[in-house]
């Protein structure tokens, strides 16, 4: 018998793609036309699918799929293909083998090879509907409604941009980097030791700290890598009891690991004598690095009794000479 493929597929129907959306296997539907002689077939035949991956050579792309005893009517046959998950996008080519159904003899191969083409249904599949594997990243675009990314992330989730947000009230959000603070003052008399020459102004109370090393000392170590805002407020007075004397100069300033002065932090001002008083003040913002840390000093161009920082009471009320607050804002 001389057999040869007429009209090699009239209809093919690949289900490959759409098992996840209508609960379908990798079968599809090949329809062909068998002439033997010349002349349209009739019978029962045997046939052998293969997968390849050229027209004419190539490799086999899995397993060689046997149907027999299927009908022939008029040329005409129809039978079902099953290659499992292999279409990945990459063009493939039908070869067909063909004998008499009973036959132990060898399959006879028809040429050449068919090209696989998908039907509608197929396209849409592979470019919408469905995926099989790993979607590239660079192929997602616009916004992803929430539910696309419920779950729990195995790896680190940064935030790049400045209007990423989280809307809501934060429940459930745990191990969150904490806005910390420090608030000390302080209501002792601490005159200047020596004149023209910064020295550490020390604080005794603490009325509020998260994320900060205390010490009276007047040195506070962060704990925390940001941007702090600090400001201060230190009272100093001239002791001379006449008016008589002379103005007398106070300066302050942050340093920063009790060695590098803050830039913005430097305050000045200039006290009267006959005991008048005055108040050094100034709000700043410096990075700091968990580790390092913040203190505050003064000078003055005298010392003793005639420059010194004073707490004040009004009204029954005690007003410490300092007061410091920083506040972590990013």
């Amino acid at each position: 018998m001389k057999a040869r493929i007429f009209a090699v597929i009239a209809s093919l129907i690949l289900l490959t793609h759409l098992p996840s959306a209508r609960g379908q296997g990798t079968s599809f539907t090949y329809q062909g036309h068998l002439n033997s002689n010349g002349a349209s077939a009739a019978g029962n035949f045997d046939f052998q699918f293969g997968l390849y991956t050229n027209v004419a050579t190539g490799n086999l792309v899995t397993s060689l799929v046997t149907n027999s005893d299927i009908i022939v009517s008029n040329g005409l046959f129809t039978t079902a293909l099953s290659f499992g998950n292999v279409f990945n996008g990459a063009s493939c080519w039908l070869e067909i083998g063909v004998r008499t159904n009973g036959s132990t003899g060898a399959f006879m191969i028809l040429t050449p090879r068919q090209m696989i083409t998908p039907a509608p249904y197929a396209i849409m599949a592979n470019s919408a509907s469905n995926l099989l594997g790993t979607l590239p990243a660079t192929q997602l675009s616009g916004a992803l409604p929430a539910s696309a990314v419920a779950g729990a992330f195995s790896n680190a989730v940064t935030f790049i941009n400045a209007t990423n947000i989280f809307v809501g009230n934060g429940f459930g959000l745990t191990t969150l980097l904490q806005t910390n603070y420090l608030y000390v003052t302080d209501s002792s008399v601490q005159e200047i030791g020596t004149a023209n020459t910064f020295q550490n102004i020390t604080t005794s109370t603490q009325l509020g700290n998260t994320g900060w090393g205390f010490s009276s000392t007047g040195v506070f170590t962060a704990q925390q890598n940001g941007i702090y805002l600090v400001q201060y407020q230190i009272e100093v007075q001239n002791g001379q009891s006449t008016a008589s004397g002379v103005n007398i100069a106070f300066g302050a300033r942050a340093l920063l690991n009790s060695a590098t002065e803050i830039t913005g932090s430097e305050s000045f001002i200039n006290i009267p004598p006959a005991f008048g008083e005055g108040i050094l003040t100034k709000s700043f913002l410096v990075a700091v690095i968990a580790g390092q840390t913040v203190s505050l000093q003064i000078a003055s161009n005298a010392t003793g009794t005639f420059a010194y920082i004073a707490s004040g009471t009004f009204a029954g009320e005690n007003y410490p000479g300092v007061t410091l607050t920083i506040l972590r804002i990013q």
